[in-house]
């Protein structure tokens, strides 16, 4: 075996540059990833949003068993309660048997979680409809969600849909007997009132 002078030190000295490269690379990566997301709350939002619709997915494959038959609930979609709003519409779950009666039932009005930053409407579809067959007319509204929209934004929605369910309900719903729920951010959304 022969031994060549220097061979080893040529070596480690491209091994050195080498990671000082990455070092520095690696470096730049972190302070540009920093100034991105200090600078821009989109990134961090998608990342947030994208979390939250994984979840939402995962639930709802698994409330898909106790999913009524298809025909059991019927679903309007996209009644608008807010004109002047492209977020300003919701969807109504009522029970097949009371379609083309005048009954009012009591109305569960779910608003959807995601921190008001991810979910919408449609993620509580199969929720919506287990709820209707137990017999309920289920309101799911949608709204803006931020960063697109700054609070107070999703309450004010919140209340517009409200005020749209007494003034101008859709068939089915009985606005003198709405119950308030959601889930993540939904239940901070509804304003509380204390019953006397």
């Amino acid at each position: 075996m022969e031994i060549v002078p220097g061979r080893g030190r040529r070596h480690r000295h491209l091994t050195a540059r080498i990671l000082v490269w990455l070092a520095g690379a690696l470096s730049a990566f972190v302070v540009l990833a920093v100034v991105v997301l200090s600078t821009n709350v989109w990134p961090g939002a998608l990342l947030i949003r994208s979390t939250f619709d994984r979840g939402g997915e995962q639930t709802d494959k698994v409330l898909q068993r106790f999913a009524p038959d298809p025909g059991a609930v019927l679903r309007t979609k996209d009644v608008t309660y807010r004109h002047s709003d492209p977020d300003g519409q919701l969807d109504v779950y009522t029970p097949a048997g009371v379609v083309g009666t005048d009954t009012r039932l009591p109305t569960i009005v779910w608003f959807h979680g995601g921190g008001w930053l991810a979910g919408n409407k449609s993620g509580t579809a199969t929720w919506a409809r287990i709820l209707a067959d137990k017999g309920y007319t289920v309101v799911v509204p949608d709204y803006t969600l931020a960063p697109a929209a700054h609070y107070p934004c999703q309450l004010q929605q919140v209340l517009d849909a409200l005020a749209f369910l007494h003034t101008d309900p859709p068939d089915h719903v009985d606005p003198d007997q709405l119950v308030l729920a959601g889930d993540s951010a939904g239940p901070a959304s509804p304003p509380r009132r204390r019953r006397s």
